[in-house]
């Protein structure tokens, strides 16, 4: 095959993106197959640090890997500005593996740009068959580099108009994560001061004390109050910041809320969809902030003892049922912790954590969404738990 004819069946890989992540996840393994490069990385440009920041690439074995959390400065090697030659070509070079020296070689960088902005490298070596570089690569190189400019910007900006519609109503969605931990707990301790108060009678306070208790029960009426407030407007605000979303589209965004949470650790995370094209309505940030939950739970507590463990989410929908799970490949619970875990305050680790989490995530299934939290066994060997959420029946017009 001609080299034209490479770079149009990698184009038409790229085509199959369904983001961000997943076309540079694409473009990776379109450089190893069908344009010949050995290795190949891609790292985008944080113009607000000056620095690199990984996505993907491959290892010293030419695997493909993820490689989100990897940062270095800008060299004063490598292509910044839009008037310079976008393809760097180096021979008998060190040869590097996520900052680490490996081996020399050759190495050749092309910049990605969008019109005159810089948006991040492509990088290829011949770490692992050490051949000489081919005549036409370098031209397959910067043809590719400048398509995929255009592709990464489009996408970029694609990604922008979702996050925004998914954030209209931020500053109330941020109270609401603010009192996520919060509103459990001040229910029960508002729910015990206004029990104590209520078994205060006027007749076990002498003449001149009469006055504190009418005043401590007008205080502790107007704490209630408030509270009451504050839930009902995060109530409202959340419940209406709902967005009708492709599955992908939701399988897409957990990914990249819920990587960084693993950062280095040998954990893997899997988020899946069991229909990728179905819609789902669902308050997005909120619903997200329930899930990140769950999956802190899994990571901190079921995979505390695994060396390389694994952690499932999953989303499916039903005609009548949104459902959620995450599980893990922890060691598990008894049957007789099920019910334990869910209980505020109760945790394996009392000195670093409060034991919140699962009755916090509970609480709000139940209070906003009129749905349920279950526990049990997971396949993988852990916890399995399970967010089922009914999804509202619409209410259409009677025939006139």
């Amino acid at each position: 095959m001609s080299s034209l004819e490479h770079l149009n069946t990698a184009f038409e890989k790229l085509a199959c993106a369904e983001n961000l992540d997943d076309l540079l996840r694409r473009a990776v393994m379109a450089l190893q197959d069908p344009l010949g490069f050995d290795r190949a990385g891609i790292l985008l440009y944080d113009s607000t640090r000056h620095q690199q920041v990984g996505t993907w690439g491959t290892d010293a074995q030419g695997q493909v890997r993820n490689e989100r959390g990897f940062y270095a400065p800008v060299s004063a090697d490598q292509i910044v500005h839009p008037e310079a030659e976008r393809i760097r070509y180096c021979d008998n070079v060190m040869l590097q593996d996520l900052g680490a020296a490996v081996a020399t070689g050759w190495q050749l960088q092309a910049a990605i740009f969008s019109g005159d902005s810089l948006l991040g490298w492509i990088y290829v070596d011949n770490l692992v068959s050490q051949l000489p570089i081919a005549a036409d690569q370098c031209a397959m190189a910067r043809t590719y580099a400048n398509v995929l400019g255009q592709l990464v910007r489009r996408n970029q900006t694609e990604d922008t108009l979702i996050e925004g519609q998914m954030v209209s109503n931020r500053k109330m969605v941020l109270l609401a994560e603010q009192l996520a931990g919060l509103v459990p707990m001040s229910a029960r301790s508002i729910g015990n001061l206004i029990n104590f108060m209520a078994l205060l009678s006027t007749d076990q306070f002498s003449g001149e004390n009469q006055a504190l208790l009418s005043s401590a029960r007008k205080s502790a009426d107007q704490l209630a109050r408030i509270y009451r407030h504050f839930e009902e407007r995060v109530h409202d605000a959340t419940d209406s910041d709902c967005q009708n979303l492709p599955a992908s589209v939701v399988q897409a965004y957990w990914q990249r809320q819920f990587t960084d949470l693993f950062g280095t650790s040998s954990h893997q995370l899997e988020v899946t969809a069991d229909d990728a094209q179905a819609i789902i309505g669902l308050p997005l940030i909120l619903f997200t902030q329930l899930v990140k939950e769950l999956v802190t739970n899994a990571l901190i507590h079921g995979l505390e003892a695994c060396s390389a463990g694994r952690t499932l989410v999953r989303l499916k929908q039903t005609t009548k049922v949104l459902i959620v799970t995450v599980e893990d490949s922890g060691p598990g619970l008894d049957q007789d912790q099920y019910v334990e875990v869910l209980k505020l305050f109760v945790t394996s680790k009392p000195y670093e954590y409060l034991g919140s989490g699962l009755s916090v995530v509970q609480h709000y299934v139940e209070r906003w969404f009129n749905g349920q939290l279950d526990l049990g066994p997971s396949q993988l060997g852990g916890l399995c738990c399970t967010l089922t959420i009914p999804i509202p029946i619409p209410v259409t017009a009677p025939v006139p």
